[in-house]
């Protein structure tokens, strides 16, 4: 899938730190026909926000956006340095020595020869919950340009520690069946049902911004999502069989349980300005979304998961909320 710039990816701190419990990677392949309804995993609860979430598919709005306006920016690969530079302003204003730079230094030693590697964990989360800075500042005898106090409040929001996935992520190669569906559960990533939840109420209903790796390979990259337009189609489980590439099943294999089905086109716009295309059979009983399967190119190019942040962690331990938010506040004055 190809991104306009600028990409954000995922740290690759992101990828080796998160607790075990929030990275699933791919363990038993049971047989993919069997009943796949939205799990523990895909609950969307798991994202942790004050959001009465709804399932019923009537009352989740076709369209949405965000009312908050999401900056976006340099996502500082590792590749490239990550944020070496600003973490040396950084310690010389603050007397740190080079606690903070080294600290960054060793991180791009590390990983650096990984070319997604970098902080669109940080650079999403950041664009989500801080104004944008607005001009340069010197503070301490060190002039802070404005993409050097974008690169602070990314790493003010860098860390992990209190991110909850919505969905998994499959950190070995995805196994296929006859239809083209994944085997495993654990590697099927995001549930299509689960998605089309999230932007039905985050979005539609409550105007919120929520965050998806867009990626469904071994790669993250993270975007904020600021808005969608659903085209929703009701179809019968016939067409639910064809759409999944089972025409020719007895019956709707995927999830038994489901007794209505409508086909999506969700356009989802994230915070690049990049829009991308996805579509799905939603799985209902009693007008109530039970799950969902991905279809076409989208079986292929879907959200690994989805997640938000709303508590700044620098991942970085050498750095302060309280200085990055002062040189922030002085920007934007």
């Amino acid at each position: 899938m190809k991104h306009t710039f600028p990409k954000s990816c995922i740290s690759l701190r992101l990828a080796l730190l998160l607790p075990m419990g929030l990275i699933l990677s791919c363990s038993a392949e049971p047989p993919s026909h069997t009943k796949e309804a939205i799990d523990e995993m895909n609950d969307v609860g798991r994202l942790g926000v004050p959001v009465t979430f709804t399932t019923m598919a009537q009352d989740l709005p076709a369209q949405g956006d965000s009312l908050k306006f999401i900056w976006n920016g340099n996502w500082w690969p590792l590749s490239k340095g990550g944020t070496v530079a600003t973490m040396r302003k950084y310690d010389r204003a603050t007397g740190g020595g080079k606690a903070a730079e080294t600290w960054e230094a060793e991180t791009v030693k590390k990983a650096g020869h990984v070319a997604w590697a970098g902080h669109c964990n940080g650079l999403a989360a950041a664009g989500m919950n801080e104004e944008p800075p607005k001009r340069a500042v010197t503070f301490q005898g060190q002039t802070f340009t404005v993409e050097d106090i974008q690169a602070l409040l990314i790493e003010k929001w860098q860390g992990t520690q209190y991110v909850t996935l919505v969905g998994r992520r499959c950190l070995t190669t995805p196994v296929v069946d006859d239809s083209g569906r994944v085997t495993s559960a654990g590697c099927r990533d995001m549930n299509a049902g689960a998605f089309h939840v999230l932007l039905g109420n985050m979005l539609g209903k409550n105007h919120k911004p929520f965050i998806i790796d867009d990626t469904a390979g071994d790669e993250v990259w993270n975007y904020a999502v600021e808005g969608y337009r659903s085209t929703i189609e009701v179809i019968d489980e016939a067409k639910a069989r064809e759409l999944t590439n089972i025409a020719s099943a007895p019956s709707y294999l995927w999830n038994p349980d489901a007794t209505e089905f409508l086909k999506v086109r969700s356009n989802v716009r994230l915070a690049t300005g990049t829009t991308l295309k996805f579509d799905y059979v939603l799985e209902l009983h009693a007008g109530s979304i039970i799950g969902g399967e991905w279809f076409g190119n989208s079986r292929k190019n879907h959200p690994d998961f989805a997640w938000t942040s709303t508590i700044p962690d620098p991942a970085n331990p050498h750095l302060s909320v309280a200085i990055i938010d002062k040189i922030a506040k002085l920007s934007r004055q």
